[in-house]
């Protein structure tokens, strides 16, 4: 057929669909690192206010509350003081006003800070590392949430692109670079048609997945030119089957990263005495898990 002006070769087309495929794909990455950057710098301002803002009323909130009962149990106390020991800044929050509660939170602080022969530093790096840890999760989860939106469309379209090839006449199968050609020469066989709808769906599904997992541009045009190229059914199937062993490998990876970030552990867990003499060493105040399994405090 007679080139028309602007007019472009497949293979001219499917090279500029990756490229702006990818372009928008980094300006979305781009844009997104920026606002997550921004919330990250944000959180640990906030963070490094609330430990100032908390160091300087530590004594006031302390001295105000001395003569008032505190709404929460004993127990309830403890517990938040705990959380704090972790790190975790959002253990008080909203509670303010209650100068009562805020002073009791902070004695026991204190006095477990003091039991565990902690520092106002170890404390710092404790929040640091929290805040670390959290913003991680938050980015990990974010590609891991696009890493398996596209999975499931890779894998929605796989089977119809694998479908429509077996649909094709018996003995004239044509691959899908060659059939493009056919269809743009007037060629209006449904079959061929599906096929090509089929093919070209399951393609852009990978390049999203492969964009959004980290391949390279060469590595996903190598991969999708294997699929394009396929002379026959077998062979067709043999690069989808590839296509789709590369979605599960992604996913798994987005998995298992989300399962290696976790909360920062309690610091504050019970220490594990084996008898008497590891009973002695502990200073007054510290939970201990004894001999037999119950967790108790060193008078």
């Amino acid at each position: 057929p007679v080139a028309l002006p602007g007019w472009m070769t497949p293979a001219d087309k499917a090279k500029q669909d990756e490229t702006n495929a990818t372009e928008r794909q980094a300006q979305s990455d781009a844009r997104l690192e920026k606002t997550m950057a921004h919330s990250d710098a944000m959180q640990r301002a906030g963070f490094a206010h609330s430990d100032t803002m908390q160091t300087r009323s530590f004594a006031a909130l302390a001295a105000r509350g001395a003569g008032a009962a505190s709404a929460y149990a004993p127990d309830t106390v403890s517990r938040l003081a705990e959380d704090i020991l972790t790190g975790d800044p959002r253990a008080t929050v909203n509670m303010g006003r209650d100068k009562a509660t805020m002073a009791a939170v902070n004695n026991e602080v204190a006095k477990q800070m003091k039991a565990q022969g902690l520092t106002g530093v170890d404390l710092a790096n404790r929040r640091a590392a929290y805040a670390g840890t959290m913003a991680g999760s938050r980015t990990t989860g974010n590609i891991g949430g696009r890493v398996e939106y596209a999975s499931n469309e890779l894998t929605a379209a796989i089977p119809l692109a694998v479908g429509a090839s077996a649909a094709m006449p018996r003995g004239s199968f044509v691959p899908f670079t060659k059939v493009q050609q056919m269809i743009q020469a007037g060629n209006s066989d449904p079959a061929l048609k599906g096929f090509a709808v089929k093919t070209q769906a399951a393609m852009n599904a990978y390049n999203m997945l492969s964009a959004r997992a980290g391949s390279s541009v060469t590595e996903r045009q190598h991969n999708v030119q294997l699929l394009a190229t396929a002379d026959s059914p077998a062979a067709f199937k043999a690069a989808t089957d590839a296509m789709l062993q590369e979605s599960e490998i992604a996913r798994s990876a987005s998995k298992k990263t989300m399962a290696g970030i976790s909360a920062p552990a309690n610091n504050n867990a019970p220490v594990r005495i084996m008898g008497d003499a590891d009973h002695a060493r502990l200073a007054a105040g510290t939970r201990y898990t004894g001999p037999d399994g119950q967790v108790r405090v060193k008078r």
